[in-house]
């Protein structure tokens, strides 16, 4: 596309770079089409992508298979990246403990849990009604854009079986935590996020480690960067071996 004259430099660098990213992955998805059998067995997401079959046609180009690369791993880095920032954020400023009893496996997938309630990446989201719904009393026509947040789901006591308001990991020790649909970190339904897996299984890892180590921060948690993507501000963590 022809980009406007005013467009900064760095913005157009920015642009043509992510076309040469695009170019190369699209490439290396008509590659890998080319060289698989149709017997092989999918390795990655990419040959799912490739293999992927709808009436008897191709469901993918190599350009959309790309895309759709890019955008996971997009989405990994940077949800996922501030996931583990504010990992370490909350690492610095609450006590982690792992109590007496529990399975080092289950407090890390608390810990883990219990910062994606408190801290999540994606704050607010919207969908676009695509039938009249009822919300209560109101009626949303089709076509209206809804808006919903995340954190204030994450943070309100009428959902939650304990204090929203601390931070507890033990909390996703219990039996029953929440109402369904008030917890929401990666979405929820059809457009629920593709990395929440990898994105979780990367900060279960981290948390793990940890697990082991003490990690300080400058002054406390560090204020919300408010954004498409919620990130800390200032974050400067120091981490050092427990001993």
């Amino acid at each position: 596309m022809t980009l406007p004259y005013a467009v900064s430099i760095r913005t157009r660098r920015r642009l043509h770079a992510n076309t040469a990213w695009i170019e190369a992955l699209t490439a290396h998805a008509r590659t890998r089409r080319a060289s698989r059998g149709p017997d092989d067995p999918p390795a990655d997401l990419l040959d799912l992508l490739v293999d992927a079959r709808e009436d008897d046609a191709l469901a993918f180009t190599d350009l959309e298979a790309a895309q759709s690369i890019s955008i996971n791993l997009g989405n990994l880095y940077r949800v996922g990246g501030t996931g583990l920032a504010w990992l370490l954020a909350a690492h610095a400023a609450h006590d982690t403990a792992r109590p007496d009893g529990i399975a080092r496996e289950d407090w890390t997938g608390a810990v883990v849990k219990e910062v994606l309630r408190v801290y999540p990446a994606v704050t607010l989201t919207s969908r676009t009604l695509a039938d009249d719904a009822a919300f209560g009393d109101v009626i949303v026509p089709a076509g209206t854009s809804v808006y919903l947040s995340p954190l204030l789901l994450h943070t309100d006591p009428r959902w939650w079986r304990a204090d929203p308001g601390r931070f507890d990991p033990a909390r996703w020790l219990a039996a029953e935590v929440h109402d369904p649909h008030a917890y929401l970190p990666y979405g929820a339904g059809p457009r629920r996020c593709t990395g929440d897996r990898l994105a979780n299984a990367v900060l279960e890892s981290a948390a793990d480690l940890l697990a082991d180590r003490r990690t300080t921060g400058s002054s406390g948690l560090p204020a919300r960067r408010w954004g498409s993507v919620t990130q800390p501000r200032r974050l400067r963590i120091s981490v050092a071996s427990a001993g």
